[in-house]
């Protein structure tokens, strides 16, 4: 019976991880086993005491099979060793364009099933670059990709969506509004208008304003339609792009300006209501590498700050204005070199003011190749990825680029972050991309929800399969058809798996994820290393790491003395000062050195145009 069934169940969880260590030969033996002796007993009598024997051989090899438990500390894969009939990836020695040998991965077009044999391995010839040898710059990324041109590339909300309950009582608006009436509607730009539109701004830009290659674009909005737009037109033409955060005020967004030198200003409608007293700022008027010219602005615009900007000698046109005068009439493209500079991108670090970090195109690529090739990740154009993390941060541009690069589809959230649930429900993901305290939100919200009977049920499936994954065992059918099955849903229903990033994320907050809502892939890296460095894999539940380090990359851990930091155990520094940092058990630390071609090669220097003299690179 059904009761027999579940009892079975929950009585034989502990025996998961003994059943995935049977090899084939003795499970296939256990189910003929099994078999012939509910036949013998079915049709000689065969006492029950067999039978017991046999239907337990069934039961446990079933168990053990359907767990598709990893061990634990099965973190390893060796891409280096693997042949491509095994159907796992390998690498192999091409040379590039410019005659340079470049070690380049070879892999297949879906996820891997487990973990593969072996260690992870450095290739002989040196790190990965990119994911083939016609793909050096990001224009090679997206404008390479004429198989999708008649595709849906990127997708804005044309109508917002409206609330059975988008007033309170007393008739103001509710800031939470709870059930959809109408979900809003979505329209779409092809692969092959996305590439023409991107050209006939950046003709514009040439013919219209004089702009030239490798001098600077400003983008001052939020992620959009028009922010791609605006990059691709950069890649097309070889200017550099300059991310500007639409949180930011007129003294910040001044100081960005100026400082990078950008002769463009690309704005949506409420960043440019603040361009004026972002130029009138002090910042902006003392900087000597202040030198805009022309503004374009997203939307509909402001005739008075039109006016005052023109008035301060700045020409000033509409984005609707260009696309429709280059719509059919673009100039060839004037593709980057893998080492010009495709954007700078400003961090606050972690000392003085901003700090401008030019990233080549080869550091993008190099960043997003891993990324599209991971084995946990394997991305198609299948994908649907629902962007509302910031572009102006490298974590959320890559993860946009990286999946227009192979076709996939970037939806930009209608209302940013506030309200995605509306969102996730119309569009269904298949990646959701955020930071801890996204995923802290989603953790506190379905808690708020769970009251009494619900509530310990839902806390005995997280409890369950927490020790599960503690196992390395991240299948639960009953448990993720009764209970998460209702939180998977928030995201859509089709989330293949979930990315954080950008800071650490606690470990209640990661088990959360785990159980409730999809595997997790936790990345560790910075804006100077194209965002992720290293990642963990799918296949590994452990928590407390971040996985190893990509083939774009080397990391060490060296001494710095002065700061206290040590890379070895406290034993080998006898008569020396004691490291302060403390790894766990192991009693290591270091300062983390980075390497390989997702490296930035410095900050910016606006005295020198390029990079700032003193600071090592890569």
């Amino acid at each position: 019976t059904f009761l027999d069934c579940l009892v079975l169940t929950f009585c034989c969880r502990g025996f998961g991880r003994i059943m995935s260590y049977i090899p084939p030969a003795i499970a296939g033996a256990g189910v003929a086993v099994g078999g012939a002796s509910i036949s013998l007993y079915q049709t000689n009598g065969v006492t029950p005491a067999v039978v017991a024997t046999g239907a337990a051989a069934v039961v446990l090899l079933s168990v053990g099979l359907a767990r598709k438990s990893v061990p634990r500390g099965r973190s390893g894969f060796d891409l280096g060793t693997q042949s491509e009939e095994q159907g796992q990836g390998f690498f192999e020695d091409e040379k590039d364009a410019d005659g340079n040998v470049v070690s380049v991965y070879r892999g297949p077009k879906h996820a891997f099933a487990g973990p593969l044999s072996g260690t992870p391995v450095k290739h002989e010839s040196g790190l990965v670059t990119s994911m083939s040898t016609t793909t050096r710059t990001t224009y090679d990324l997206i404008f390479g990709t004429e198989e999708f041109d008649a595709e849906e590339a990127l997708g804005r909300c044309a109508r917002q969506h409206t609330f059975k309950d988008h007033t309170l009582p007393d008739g103001k608006p509710n800031p939470k509004p709870a059930v959809i009436d109408v979900p809003g509607s979505w329209e779409f730009v092809s692969y092959g208008d996305m590439k023409q539109q991107a050209r006939a701004l950046g003709t514009c830009l040439r013919r219209d304003f004089g702009i030239g290659q490798k001098e600077k674009m400003a983008i001052w909005a939020s992620n959009s339609v028009d922010w791609v737009l605006s990059d691709l037109a950069c890649a097309a033409y070889n200017f550099t792009s300059v991310s500007v955060y639409d949180t930011l005020g007129p003294d910040a967004a001044s100081y960005i300006v100026a400082d990078s030198g950008a002769q463009v200003l690309c704005c949506e409608d409420k960043c440019f209501k603040r361009v004026p007293a972002a130029l009138k700022d002090e910042i902006y008027s003392k900087n000597p590498g202040a030198d805009l010219k022309v503004v374009v602005y997203f939307g509909k615009g402001d005739d008075a700050t039109k006016a005052t900007l023109e008035a301060m000698g700045l020409k000033v046109i509409s984005l609707a204005e260009a696309l429709a005068k280059y719509k059919t009439d673009v100039d060839a493209d004037t593709p980057p070199e893998a080492s010009d500079v495709a954007t700078i991108m400003y961090t606050s670090g972690t000392t003085g003011m901003p700090k401008g970090v030019m990233l080549q195109h080869l550091n993008i690529v190099a960043t997003v190749s891993l990324m599209v090739l991971h084995p946990s990740i394997t991305l198609t154009n299948e994908d649907v990825h629902l962007s509302y993390l910031p572009l102006a941060h490298i974590f959320e541009r890559q993860n946009v680029y990286a999946g227009l690069s192979v076709g996939a589809r970037a939806y930009f959230a209608s209302q940013g972050a506030k309200f995605l649930l509306p969102d996730l429900s119309v569009i269904r993901p298949t990646i959701f991309a955020g930071v801890p305290k996204v995923y802290e939100n989603v953790r506190d919200a379905v808690k708020r929800k769970m009251t009494g009977f619900k509530k310990t049920l839902f806390e005995s499936a997280m409890k369950a399969k927490i020790a599960d994954l503690e196992t390395g065992c991240g299948y639960s059918p009953i448990w993720d058809k009764l209970i998460f099955s209702k939180t998977t849903a928030a995201l859509g229903g089709r989330v293949r798996f979930c990315v954080t990033g950008g800071a650490p994320i606690s470990k209640e907050t990661l088990q959360f994820v785990q159980c409730a809502l999809s595997e997790v892939i936790q990345g560790y890296g910075a804006t100077e290393t194209s965002a992720a460095s290293s990642l963990t894999c799918g296949f590994d539940l452990r928590v407390g790491h971040v996985g190893p380090p990509l083939p774009t990359v080397f990391i060490r851990l060296a001494d710095v003395p002065d700061m206290n930091y040590f890379s070895g155990p406290v034993s080998q520094y006898e008569g020396k000062q004691k490291a302060i940092f403390d790894a766990g058990k192991n009693k290591s630390g270091g300062e983390v050195w980075i390497g390989g071609a997702g490296v930035s090669p410095g900050y910016y220097d606006p005295a020198a145009n390029g990079l700032k003299e003193g600071v090592a690179s890569n």
